[in-house]
């Protein structure tokens, strides 16, 4: 499976980006966290789409809703929580993110002993305040079993209603787990364009 997270301004981005994972994998569900009961264009039946913004978890004061971010960031430490109970694994994409050239080889990488595998971020632009080793999780293979038995989230969600961070969830996963808790992956699956600079 996986997962997007958006709000109504995003609903647009969300399209593009799970068909391009539609059509280059064998994706089998894809969840959509939403801010409607509804999404307001048909999907392809593979898509699964969740209200959650009734969630509790991050108050309307607390110092990361006041940033450029929202909960549909803030829920993406919160996966294990949210996704169904069986579901053990669950592929994470930005929704900007356009997927290429076919990824299933994702689902084959052992993350039996990790929480995840994403890519080391290498844009000296980041904060990495924790070290060196900084990983973007725009794109990444969540352990979802290995992170509900050790209750990790319960931890970022404690720290992300405690203190102001500069990207929210990928500080949280960074902060309590990077590196020894992630496998590194290719930085072929997380290139980024920005300004015709990859």
């Amino acid at each position: 499976a996986a997962v997007y997270s958006g709000s109504r301004n995003l609903y647009p981005h969300m399209v593009v980006a799970a068909k391009s994972l539609i059509a280059n994998s064998s994706v089998e569900k894809i969840y959509f966290l939403i801010e409607d009961d509804e999404f307001p264009e048909p999907l392809p039946p593979l898509i699964e789409t969740m209200n959650v913004s009734g969630q509790t978890w991050f108050p309307a004061g607390g110092p990361n809703m006041k940033s450029q971010f929202t909960y549909m960031a803030l829920v993406r430490a919160c996966y294990g929580k949210l996704l169904p109970d069986d579901l053990d694994k669950v592929l994470q994409l930005d929704v900007d993110t356009v997927v290429v050239d076919n990824i299933d080889a994702m689902w084959d990488i052992d993350i039996s002993h990790k929480w995840m595998a994403a890519c080391e971020e290498k844009n000296n632009n980041y904060w990495k305040p924790w070290g060196m080793e900084y990983f973007n999780v725009g794109v990444c293979m969540i352990n979802l079993k290995a992170v509900r038995e050790c209750g990790i989230e319960d931890e970022m969600i404690r720290w992300l209603n405690t203190d102001q961070t500069r990207f929210v969830e990928q500080d949280a996963w960074n902060k309590f787990g990077a590196p020894r808790k992630f496998v590194r992956l290719d930085t072929r699956y997380n290139e980024c364009y920005c300004n015709g600079i990859a």
